[in-house]
């Protein structure tokens, strides 16, 4: 009914995020900012957090619908509570790489295998994890030692942890991340829309 009304010519309210709908808030456009910043970068990671309903989903697909498939091979996670080997075998999965019947130092091998096998493409292999909150410390951990992998001096995956507020303590104080810590580029927290851009909205 109200889609008739007002002329709409898509569903506005679904529940499913649609980055056609991104709106590039001063919060929003600084945080793509920071995430194009990483991707010129090409190497470690970028963290993004806000609270639930803030457009951090949207923000991400807006980013991969901007990325051309010919430059970047790029697999989205969106976690529940994953443990160390769970996580390997969902970025395994997400990239397509086939893991049946594979023990973690084969899944490793073969992850590795796929990275350097983009990286002689000339392609930049991205990783976005989303609700990033729910990974187990030793899962980070384990994202973190895939950082590791190198061709010379450049990186071979980057990777990109999208989560709610809670989300900043873990990564910022628990005594476990203080190597991932130091792999982090840039991080920003999605704040509120201020009262004109919600008019403008």
């Amino acid at each position: 009914m109200y889609s008739e009304f007002y002329n709409l010519t898509g569903k506005p309210f679904q529940l499913t995020p649609d980055p056609n709908f991104y709106f590039d808030s001063s919060t929003h456009h600084k945080a793509m900012a920071y995430l194009s910043y990483g991707i010129s970068q090409g190497e470690g990671f970028i963290i993004i957090t806000g609270e639930i309903g803030s457009g951090k989903t949207t923000l991400v697909g807006r980013l991969l619908q901007s990325l051309d498939p010919n430059d970047f091979s790029t697999a989205k996670i969106v976690t529940s509570q994953l443990d160390a080997d769970d996580v390997l075998k969902m970025v395994a999965a997400a990239f397509g790489i086939n893991i049946k019947d594979t023990d973690k130092a084969e899944m490793i091998i073969e992850i590795e295998k796929f990275l350097r096998n983009n990286s002689k493409m000339g392609k930049t292999t991205l990783l976005l994890i989303d609700e990033a909150q729910n990974l187990t410390t030793q899962a980070l951990e384990e994202l973190r030692m895939l950082s590791n992998f190198q061709d010379g001096n450049k990186a071979l995956l980057q990777s990109f942890l999208v989560g709610q507020p809670e989300f900043r303590d873990k990564w910022a104080f628990d005594p476990a991340l203080e190597q991932l810590r130091q792999r982090v580029i840039a991080t920003h927290h999605l704040s509120p829309m201020k009262a004109d851009e919600t008019k403008e909205y």
